[in-house]
């Protein structure tokens, strides 16, 4: 994808970023993946209603909360796309870098190497939450604070990737929280396509 298409995609995230619908039902459990992903475990839940002769859901756990992965692409700009699918929530939240291009529009976000974060977004679209050409109707990120570290060169392309980035969102449903929360360390890179 050209420069150009990536700041077509960046600006169809951001100009639709109002339209998003969430729905406040289960979220889907179907995905295709492609490449390496890292899995982050939580203890964050979600109550469950109480059903014909059944018990009301409880709160909590230790299982999977989050799935990640991260991919790169180069071009007259560098291109760094990490993806995080958070089925406890039903979300999928998108981080988008450039290179060169520091700080970026979130620029309390600290990142190495000139690299700048240009968006940060959530969908409630989990099914394409790990293409990175998919351009879901999503909302985009109001600030961000954090870090994101990018191994200089050599090797080219970089292997892996560091994210501790919190992104706060206003205009959630009550069950969506407004601080989504990105971390990961020594998450693989692939190549986007």
């Amino acid at each position: 994808m050209t420069s150009r298409g990536v700041m077509l995609v960046s600006l169809f995230l951001t100009a639709c970023g109002s339209d998003v619908v969430f729905d406040d039902g289960a979220p889907s459990s179907s995905s295709t993946t492609t490449g390496a992903t890292s899995t982050s475990t939580g203890s964050m839940g979600t109550g469950g209603a109480a059903g014909t002769g059944g018990a009301a859901g409880t709160g909590g756990g230790t299982g999977p909360a989050s799935t990640y992965a991260a991919c790169f692409w180069p071009g007259g700009l560098d291109h760094l796309v990490i993806m995080k699918r958070d089925d406890v929530q039903g979300v999928c939240v998108r981080l988008f870098a450039d290179w060169p291009t520091a700080p970026g529009v979130y620029p309390e976000v600290e990142t190495s190497g000139g690299w700048g974060l240009n968006n940060i977004s959530l969908t409630p679209q989990l099914d394409d939450c790990f293409d990175p050409m998919a351009a879901p109707m999503a909302l985009p990120a109001d600030k961000a604070t954090g870090s994101l570290f990018v191994p200089a060169s050599p090797p080219y392309p970089p292997s892996e990737v560091d994210v501790s980035v919190e992104a706060f969102f206003e205009g959630l449903p009550p069950n969506i929280s407004p601080i989504q929360t990105l971390e990961a360390e020594d998450l693989p890179l692939d190549m986007c396509f």
